[in-house]
């Protein structure tokens, strides 16, 4: 509602005199309080009426009055209501600080989402690292500066430092350690520190590799994380990747050693990681997770690496098995999927009677201990598919 709808609204000196009497002193507080000249006479009037004593018409409530007309949007767009007819003090007082809230959050956002959104704004944060797709921030130490530098940082994700969420938690966090944050694309990626590694879920996570290629530039980061207790590895992967030059540099086993440690798929290397036949089986089963069909031709020139493949790639197989039901034997289809691991390792995919009697539910133990029974045993796979 903008200012012209509420002034439409409003109500004159009669109509309050008609309220609370002629000559009576609160009807001049009201029309001093009300920053519209009518608007709030309704409502400062249902409050006088139900305090019975005009106490709470002060300077600060018309200041807080003023707030409020100028924050109709944004009140609607918090999803709160702007309606105070019947609404005590206490909801108009919520709603504004709410509306505050909103209000700070949404102007956090938009500094964020600028290509300088540190500037001036940040005081508290440092920007180690900025090539146009990573940018990382160190926060340091316990001032108030610190704590909302990584409070803003953390907007839109669930970590617990982030605006909304317990101012304490900052401090803490700052208090055991400096605290890293890393942006991608201008939105938060990772947040750690010497103890844990968070992605925006808040959950314990592993880095990219195109995030450690960023950080692992920045001689100055390896250098604060090289020594510390829980970053000591991601020091080290840094402190690697920094001393190739090339990734012709780095033989292809050691690309894929370096990969397993961490999640995701490391583009830039996969066209030399795909000349290795282990390397490659190593990178489907750590960082693919799964088959990896541009490099099974490589994969399947070296036994060993058609092994380790093979074992991460489930097949699909099938039986007919005969199931004792009500007096009657009737006839199973079982399908499942196995690795090439051990003799348990399978799961049932679907079951159907094949006899062409009516079917009826079986016991998934069951239908499960005879797909084990009809399974490929590790020793008895004569070949990789």
């Amino acid at each position: 509602m903008k200012l012209a709808l509420i002034l439409e609204a409003k109500l004159d000196r009669p109509w309050l005199e008609k309220q609370l009497g002629r000559g009576n002193p609160t009807v001049e507080k009201i029309i001093d309080t009300d920053p519209s000249d009518g608007a709030f006479y309704k409502w400062l009037t249902q409050l006088y009426k139900t305090h019975g004593t005009d106490d709470f018409l002060k300077p600060q409530l018309k200041q807080d009055l003023e707030e409020w007309i100028n924050s109709f949007q944004a009140i609607k767009n918090a999803g709160l209501s702007s309606d105070l007819n019947n609404k005590d003090l206490d909801y108009f007082l919520e709603t504004l600080e709410k509306t505050r809230e909103y209000k700070a959050t949404q102007a956090s956002r938009k500094r964020l989402s600028g290509v300088h959104y540190l500037g001036k704004e940040y005081h508290g944060a440092k920007v180690l690292l900025d090539d146009g797709t990573f940018k990382l921030f160190k926060v340091e130490g316990t001032s108030p500066e610190a704590v909302n530098a990584l409070a803003k940082l953390g907007i839109g994700t669930a970590w617990c430092t982030r605006i909304g969420a317990d101012k304490e938690m900052g401090s803490s966090y700052l208090a055991k350690s400096p605290q890293y944050v890393l942006y991608k694309n201008r939105k938060p990626l990772y947040q750690f520190d010497d103890y844990s590694f968070k992605d925006v879920d808040n959950e314990n996570c592993t880095i990219s590799i195109d995030a450690i290629r960023a950080l692992a530039s920045n001689g100055k980061f390896v250098d604060d994380v090289i020594n510390s207790p829980y970053n000591k590895k991601l020091g080290e992967l840094c402190k690697i990747i920094k001393s190739f030059s090339d990734l012709d540099d780095m033989s292809p086993l050691e690309m894929s050693e370096l990969a397993s440690d961490y999640t995701g798929r490391w583009l830039e290397a996969e066209p030399h990681i795909i000349k290795h036949p282990v390397a490659a089986a190593l990178y489907a089963k750590y960082n693919i997770k799964g088959s990896w069909p541009e490099a099974e031709a490589s994969i399947m020139s070296d036994s060993k690496a058609a092994e380790i493949y093979a074992k991460m790639l489930p097949r699909l197989r099938e039986c007919v098995s005969t199931f004792t039901v009500g007096g009657l034997d009737r006839q199973v289809k079982i399908i499942w999927k196995e690795y090439r691991r051990d003799r348990d390792n399978v799961k049932v995919v679907s079951y159907e009677f094949v006899d062409g009697l009516p079917p009826v539910q079986l016991d998934l133990e069951e239908v499960e201990f005879e797909a084990i029974q009809n399974s490929t045993h590790y020793s008895r796979w004569d070949q990789v598919s």
